[in-house]
């Protein structure tokens, strides 16, 4: 006779021979209540003793009944790591427990089972990024002994974050053919979640403000320099902030293409000659350099002597390179004193204005003191040789 959890389910049997006896039993539209129920079968050939038997217990395979994200956030922070719980009830054997953002898997998840409730957790530690905001959270749970039975639950994540910002020239200009005077015209993508609140621009460093009376014009999210000069070249960046903090862009660096101008310019008044004391006779080695970009220069000397002749000097009596050129100057009667005038020129334009090199006999040199922006210079031969003069 079988019983199932001890209730008496069929007492037919047969005899195949005078000592054995058969019961065979069926279990119809077996039921999930039915998990793990003891199916016993009894024997006994008199009241007199206790029946033999053995029992056997009913294992399922069953699908996953239900799935559930639990501790569900209104929103997430960058700046935070969460621990995300996923709970799944009613598989035999425990369901594989599966993480995924919109339809890709994520990795790193802890699984544990508690047998007495037949309920599987999984536990998902991760901190998120901007790109989560928006999307699905799943959480899936299947047996893999029953195919096609897997459920799923999702959350559909908000995540907050501090600004992000890339900087571009506009699409129209060519970063490297901005010239002396051009239009420039700066971009600044912006990707927040609450928006940004504050926007800011920086050069090289320092705070711009709006000023259209100097050319800086700020309207949303762009930056115009109008008619740029060789101080607008640098590093621009812009600069948000939001409730969650402050993100700066990629530096973009401006460089203005402009024409030659004389080095010496920079340190003392335009047009200011320098000083060269030699005497006749003497060689006079003169460098010549310029301030330009691009870099790569033409040069042209030329020579006015002591009674206003002007004649332009041969180039192979100087040579060039880059931004310097170097002249190598001899000095063989008094024509040869006088002006000399270096002149450059690169595929901006020529130099507005010349370096200018005065060269004055050495015993002449106290008439010059009377000028005292000039820089004196001077030049040792075997003849008597003189201080320098700043």
């Amino acid at each position: 006779m079988w019983y199932l959890n001890d209730d008496l389910v069929d007492s037919s049997y047969h005899a195949e021979n005078e000592n054995q006896v058969i019961n065979h039993i069926s279990v119809p539209n077996i039921q999930r209540s039915q998990h793990r129920a003891n199916l016993e079968c009894r024997a006994r050939n008199t009241v007199l003793i206790s029946p033999v038997s053995k029992t056997v217990s009913i294992e399922l395979n069953l699908r996953p009944l239900s799935v559930s994200i639990l501790q569900r956030h209104s929103q997430l922070s960058t700046h935070t790591q969460y621990e995300i719980t996923c709970e799944s009830w009613g598989s035999h054997p425990p369901p594989t427990l599966l993480w995924f953002l919109e339809g890709q898997e994520l990795k790193g998840v802890t699984t544990e089972e508690s047998r007495s409730s037949n309920t599987s957790v999984s536990r998902l530690l991760f901190t998120p990024t901007p790109e989560f905001d928006g999307k699905r959270l799943i959480c899936r749970a299947s047996n893999p002994l029953l195919p096609g039975t897997a459920i799923e639950d999702f959350w559909q994540l908000r995540v907050v974050y501090s600004p992000i910002l890339s900087l571009r020239l506009g699409s129209s200009i060519n970063p490297n053919a901005i010239k002396f005077q051009d239009d420039v015209y700066y971009e600044c993508v912006i990707r927040a979640n609450p928006p940004a609140v504050k926007l800011t621009w920086y050069h090289n460093g320092e705070n711009l403000k709006h000023t259209p009376t100097s050319g800086i014009i700020m309207s949303n999210q762009s930056l115009a320099l109008q008619k740029v000069t060789r101080a607008s070249a640098g590093i621009y960046v812009c600069s948000a902030t939001n409730n969650e903090g402050e993100g700066r862009s990629n530096p973009v660096e401006l460089k203005v293409m402009y024409a030659p101008t004389c080095r010496n310019d920079l340190s003392s008044a335009e047009g200011t000659p320098v000083i060269i004391a030699a005497s006749r006779s003497e060689d006079v080695n003169i460098t010549c350099e310029m301030d330009a970009l691009p870099e790569s220069l033409r040069f042209h000397w030329a020579h006015t002597n002591t009674v206003g002749e002007a004649v332009d000097l041969e180039p192979e009596i100087y040579t060039s390179q880059g931004s310097k050129s170097f002249l190598f100057y001899n000095l063989r009667s008094e024509e040869d004193f006088g002006t000399l005038l270096c002149w450059a020129q690169n595929s901006i334009g020529t130099a507005e204005r010349p370096c200018i090199y005065q060269i004055v006999p050495a015993v002449d040199i106290s008439n010059y003191k009377q000028y005292p922006n000039y820089g004196i210079k001077h030049s040792f031969s075997s003849s008597p040789q003189f201080p320098r003069h700043g």
